[in-house]
């Protein structure tokens, strides 16, 4: 079975999407119903694991009545296969209450400490004519059947039942067989009088307490965006946290408080009550907060999370955490920056807090888009809280969208796994509000890396989730079960029969995410998982237990591939099909291919019997000779790789040859050395010669050519015989056909190979550190010391070359055995090819190393210190003698010292980590920076600082967030623009300008960048959701001309903004003529003073009376019936009838010919009454009319009887009969009528009555 069959979630049915916990896929079954019979529609089934790894179910049946009848509560439990263990049972005889907001969810489930289950709801009104709390247990390892299943039933929680409608009770589980219930009384009512009531029971359904409350504050009511308003946890030590939404009655606002109980004290006794009416929020700046979820942290503290505004429709969250005993731990932090969506019904409780098994919290909410038909994604935030919220490592993983693309989606549930990772599951639905939805799962890492893609659990068209109702607000249930699994549980539409049902999912337990080997790499990353050095793939193709370190497959050279694998099993340099058709065995390192003349490439070096140099290619047969003047030659000597040879004439001159361009250079007479007849060049490129007159080794400088004694060595006896160093060991022929080697450390001597076909006349090494012999016969013999073998390569020079006498001193690429020692070093890396232990005294030092550390080679510890030669430091420069010899510092010096970057004392060279930033230098791309180790992009930067590790252009953080590899560069997140921002993170993925969620709501396409919303001002803010849409500073929602940039407002609604409008307030009257007269010129009731009403004020008016008449001109500027006022006497010309006050009316001087305006101009006034005479009625003021005054002018005459022009006051006889007036009255006769005479008897015109002489007689 390999790895991913392991991580394969096999599904079967009902509430629980039991989750493999290694997730690399994840397979999920066909939802399926979990009940059994159902009517109308029921509610979101809910879920409790059992001890034994079962799960149970319950739902309220017919949920969507009013208060009512038939809405029992069923359930049912599973097995964790899927399988049902037991058919559907009624929990209880009381109807559960119905739909009443303020009854949502008003069914718990919880598992007692006794492995019983408690299920609590509110009994139905039309029962008891009110809502109580009740609640019953039931023993689940037995059946629904037995007697002792049914624990308690129908128990009444309430002691004192005085209220109409309880909440549902939240139930509180204690450790010691105990468990609390909470309810709100009275929980219809948005007012007072709304106390959380508390009370201990057994977990047989016993009472142990009376009702009690905590603290002085009630609890807020009904409102939707309460529900539930109240929770209840356990501290890590024991003590009980109940959390609560304040009545905002009280306190003027809806606050998040709490209070601590100790439930090992008694109700009411000294220290039961902890901590009371605590605020949990620092700073209280909203009117509306929601109810705050809260979670026990391992430490002791709880930390708790709640939205201030909850009312809104969008909101933000933030938390702060405390200690056990209630006081303040943090200061109050904001969770997350960007808006949680708010007040909807079915969104009520849209995030929820999640302790990890790290101790890591997460905290799960709805991104609000801006209104409830927008999208609204799923999202959570993971928080450190063993750190300060001011601490860069409080946040662990950033706001992380939960799904893919911005659908709407209800509110996330997550649960934590109890696995090595610390990994989470969540669940969702995606989907508008009010309409079907799938449902969706996905899994995460503690660190928020996701482990899977977005999976659909369900979205046919009876099993997408419904959330139509308030009944159906909590619509998705997770918990997770003891055995590792995940169960899922949720009400369907079920089309089919036009009701909801309850649907669920249950998959087989599996394996979690693991760290098998401790190597801080989870397996599910780890490519060899049980670090036994074979890779998983390796071992699963080859049979073996990849979590096993005891199961290895089979690997014959050890190289950690398995022979199933393994091309070259036997680890000879050959691979298996080149050994098959050799016919050599593929599985023996020991048995090796013939080498094929028409392959090799091995060339040969000699000496002819010309004494000329020569080569021989055994591939094809041919032959080259350098030619020189001189001596002829007797031996020659090539180095390992055929740049340089020497040769050494029969003269005893030493020539260097260059074998490729054939020139030679004579050097002069070796001296020190006599009979020279062979040379020898050993590896490290040092010149020996032999003698054929002693057994001495000779060491040739070849700058003063003095022949030095280095060592002696057995006699041979074969003639022209040949001697090969290699790393201070000389090998050679004897005359019995034998292969010797000669320590030049030690002077012992060895038989390595015997029983040669012939003498050897030559021995050579190739570049690969391989022996080869050529034989008298012309024969090339592979040499095997080690094994004290050979075999013969099918190569026979003598067939072209039969005058060779000297030595082949060198084959070059013969492709033979690498490692003929088998010790794990290549031969021409191995000082000792063909001994693994050539040390003599076992100190870790070769024979020669310890020549150059000044130690001996046969005294492990030559200074006696009790370290090793290997070990010690014979200069204390502190660094060791075999870390010197390889760097090539002198060990005795204590001046030369290796290269060592990180200073300790560990060379470069030898240093594993050259940089002690503990990765090691072959797998630490910056072997000398200890703040780097891999440039997986080898772009010079390490990782560390590269912000895009593999080059592709999109960061590494980028790539997380999507789940593609940042250190792969073909791997890459979706990038619409291409603009090496994923999509994910883009905030506009078309580069258009416009941000994908504005265009989301703006109804543009976010993937075209030719499909731009509106965007009145230009500043790629689309004007749906611009606050600003024409960037004047004012926003949309204050200013009367969103789309003007010259306007803002409009006081007077007359559609003209104030700045071209002339008059702002509407009230008539210009803006700056309010202005200069100091009233406001934006409030129509506040104008300034406008005497002719003409909408110019007084101040500005020319002509405040309208009269036509300047105000400067205007003797009378506020009467618009006045100018003038000639005589200055207050009253204006037209009112006044004498404008110059002269005394006559302005009439009667018009009349009368004289100017009115002008006080010396007046008109004739007989009378001098200031009524001309021309308009005076009475000229004289003799109270008689002109008309009627014979003298007009005379106020002393009116008549004139007679016409005399006498008046007839001066007149003695008025009517001119001769007969004075008083004569004529005397008489009796009318003075005033010249008819009327008196008696005048003598005619004298006295009338008889006063003549004194009547008849004129002169007598009296």
């Amino acid at each position: 079975m390999n790895k991913l069959s392991r991580w394969l979630l096999a599904s079967a049915l009902t509430t629980s999407a039991v989750i493999a916990t290694v997730v690399y896929a994840l397979t999920i079954g066909t939802p399926t119903t979990i009940d059994q019979t159902w009517s109308g529609y029921t509610s979101p089934p809910k879920s409790v694991a059992l001890d034994d790894g079962r799960v149970m179910y319950a739902w309220v049946m017919n949920a969507d009545s009013n208060d009512g009848t038939d809405m029992d509560i069923q359930a049912r439990i599973f097995n964790a296969d899927g399988t049902a263990a037991t058919n559907q049972f009624q929990v209880g005889t009381w109807a559960v209450d119905g739909n009443d907001t303020y009854d949502v969810d008003n069914l718990s489930l919880a598992l007692l400490s006794n492995g019983h289950v408690l299920v609590a709801y509110v009994r139905n009104t039309s029962e008891v004519s009110d809502d109580e709390p009740v609640f019953s247990i039931v023993d689940p390892t037995y059946l629904p059947a037995n007697p002792l299943f049914r624990v308690a039933t129908d128990v009444e929680a309430q002691q004192n039942d005085t209220t109409t409608y309880e909440s549902p009770p939240v139930i509180t589980v204690l450790p010691d067989n105990r468990f609390m219930l909470t309810w709100m009384k009275n929980g219809a009512v948005d007012g007072s009088n709304q106390p959380l009531v508390n009370r201990f029971f057994s977990n047989s359904g016993t009472p142990l307490s009376g009702d009690f409350t905590v603290g002085t504050w009630d609890a807020d009511g009904y409102d939707a965006y309460d529900v539930p308003n109240f929770t209840t946890i356990v501290l890590a030590n024991g003590n009980i946290v109940i959390a609560y939404v304040r009545n905002h009655l009280e306190s003027g606002d809806n606050e998040p408080v709490f209070h601590i109980i100790d439930p090992s004290k008694a109700v009411g006794s000294t220290g039961f009550v902890i901590a009371s009416d605590v605020e949990m929020q620092q700073n209280d700046t909203t009117v509306y907060d929601s109810p705050a979820v809260v979670t026990a942290l391992r430490d002791g503290r709880f930390f708790a999370v709640w939205a201030k505004n909850g009312l809104a429709s969008g909101y933000t969250l933030y938390g702060r955490i405390f200690n056990p005993n209630g006081t303040a731990s943090t200061n109050e932090f904001q969770v997350t920056s960007i808006e949680a969506d708010g007040d909807d019904g079915w969104r009520m409780a849209n995030f929820g807090i999640t302790r990890l098994k790290n101790g890591n919290v997460v905290v799960g909410f709805v991104r609000d888009y801006g209104g409830a038909s927008l999208p609204e994604s799923p999202n959570f935030k993971i928080f450190n809280p063993s750190v300060a919220p001011t601490d860069p490592g409080f946040v662990v993983k950033g706001r992380t969208k939960i799904n893919f693309s911005n659908n709407p989606a209800g509110p996330p549930r997550i649960v934590a796994l109890d696995d090595d990772a610390s990994s989470f599951v969540a669940t969702w639905y995606n989907g508008n509000t009010g309409s079907d939805a799938p449902v969706m799962l996905r899994a995460f890492r503690a660190d928020g890396t996701a482990i899977t893609d977005p999976i659909t659990v369900a979205n046919t068209a009876d099993n997408r989730l419904d959330e139509t109702a308030y009944y159906d607000w909590d619509v998705i249930q997770m918990n997770a079960l003891p055995g590792g699994e995940v169960a899922l549980s949720w009400v369907g539409d079920d089309d089919t029969g036009a009701d909801s049902r309850p649907y669920a999912i249950i998959s087989p337990v599996t394996a979690g995410i693991t760290d098998t080997d401790g190597d801080g790499i989870f397996d599910d990353e780890d490519t060899d998982d049980d670090n036994d050095g074979y890779s998983d793939t390796v071992e699963i193709g080859a049979g073996s237990d990849p979590l096993d370190p005891d199961s290895t497959p089979d690997d014959i050279d050890g190289d950690g591939i398995a022979n199933d694998d393994d091309l070259d099993v036997d680890g000879d340099g050959y691979l298996n099909p080149d050994e098959f058709d050799a016919g050599s065995d593929d599985y023996d390192a020991g048995s090796l291919p013939p080498l094929d003349p028409a392959d090799t490439q091995a060339l040969f070096y000699f000496v002819d019997s010309d004494g000329a140099f020569g080569t021989f290619s055994p591939a094809d047969g041919s032959t080259s000779v350098i030619s020189f003047t001189g001596s002829a030659l007797r031996d020659v000597a090539v180095n390992a790789d055929a740049t340089r040879a020497y040769a050494i004439t029969t003269t005893s001159h030493l020539l260097q040859i260059d074998p490729q361009s054939g020139s030679v250079i004579d050097l002069g007479t070796v001296t020190g050395a006599s009979g020279i007849n062979g040379l020898v060049l050993d590896v490290a490129g040092d010149l020996y010669a032999t003698s054929s007159s002693s057994n001495q080794l000779y060491l040739i400088n070849t700058a003063t050519l003095v022949a030095g004694v280095a060592g002696a060595f057995p006699n041979y006896t074969v003639s022209g015989g040949d001697v090969l160093i290699y790393q201070n060991v000389a090998y050679m022929s004897d005359a019995n056909n034998n292969l010797l080697s000669y320590s030049l450390i030690s002077g012992t001597t060895d038989y390595v190979v015997s029983g040669l076909p012939s003498l050897l006349s030559s021995l050579a090494l190739d570049d690969q550190g391989n022996m080869y012999g050529l034989t008298r016969a012309g024969d090339i013999l592979l040499l095997d010391p080690e094994n004290g073998s050979y075999s013969d390569t099918g190569v026979n020079v003598s067939t072209s070359a039969a005058e060779i006498t000297g030595a082949a001193s060198t084959a070059v690429n013969g492709q033979y055995d690498v490692d003929s020692d088998n010790d794990g070093v290549n031969n021409n890396n191995d000082a000792f090819p063909y001994d693994p232990n050539n040390d003599s005294d076992g100190d870790g030092l070769t024979n020669a190393e310890e020549l150059i550390t000044g130690t001996n080679p046969l005294d492990p510890d030559t200074d006696g210190d009790g370290i090793n030669d290997h070990d010690d430091d014979s200069d204390n420069d502190g660094y060791s003698n075999w870390d010197e010899l390889d760097n090539g510092t002198d060990p005795q010096d204590p001046s030369s010292t290796p290269p060592d970057n990180d200073g300790d004392f560990i060379s470069d060279m030898n240093d594993p980590d050259d940089d002690n930033d503990g990765v090691a230098d072959v797998d630490d791309a910056f072997p000398f920076d200890p703040t780097e180790t891999t440039d997986t992009d080898s772009d010079g930067i390490g990782n560390n600082a590269d912000t895009d590790d593999d080059g592709d252009g999109y960061s590494d953080q980028d790539e997380l967030d999507n789940g593609t590899d940042p250190l792969d560069s073909s791997s890459v997140p979706a990038d619409n623009d291409g603009d090496f921002i994923s999509d994910l993170n883009d905030p506009d993925d078309d580069n258009d300008g416009y941000s994908d969620e504005d265009e989301i709501v703006a109804g543009s396409d976010p993937m075209d960048p030719s499909s731009v919303p509106a965007d009145n001002d230009g500043d790629f803010i689309p004007d749906v959701i611009d606050p600003d849409d024409d960037n004047d500073g004012v926003a949309d929602v204050d200013d009367a001309f969103p789309f003007d940039p010259t306007e803002t407002t409009d006081t007077d609604s007359d559609g003209i903004g104030n700045n071209a409008d002339t008059d702002d307030d509407g009230d008539g009257y210009s803006d700056s003529d309010e202005t200069d007269n100091g009233t406001d010129p934006l409030d129509s009731s506040s104008f300034p003073a406008d005497n002719d009403g003409d909408f110019i004020s007084d101040l500005n008016d020319p002509d405040d009376d309208n009269d036509g008449v300047s105000d400067t001109l205007d003797a009378f500027p506020f009467d618009p019936t006045e100018s003038v006022d000639t005589d200055g006497d207050g009253t204006g010309n037209n009112a006044d009838t004498d404008d110059d006050n002269d005394g006559y009316t302005d009439d009667d001087e018009i009349a009368a010919g004289s100017d009115p305006l002008d006080d010396a101009s007046v008109p004739a006034d007989n009378d001098g009454d200031f009524i001309s005479d021309v308009t005076d009625p009475d000229d004289d003021n003799d109270g008689v009319a002109d008309v009627d005054d014979a003298f007009p002018f005379d106020p002393s005459e009116t008549t004139d009887t007679d016409g005399d022009g006498i008046g007839n006051n001066a007149d003695t006889d008025d009517d001119g009969d001769g007969y004075t007036d008083d004569d004529e009255i005397a008489a009796g006769s009318d003075p005033l009528d010249v008819d009327s005479v008196p008696a005048d008897n003598d005619d004298d015109f006295i009338s008889d009555v006063t003549d004194t002489d009547d008849d004129n007689d002169g007598v009296a």
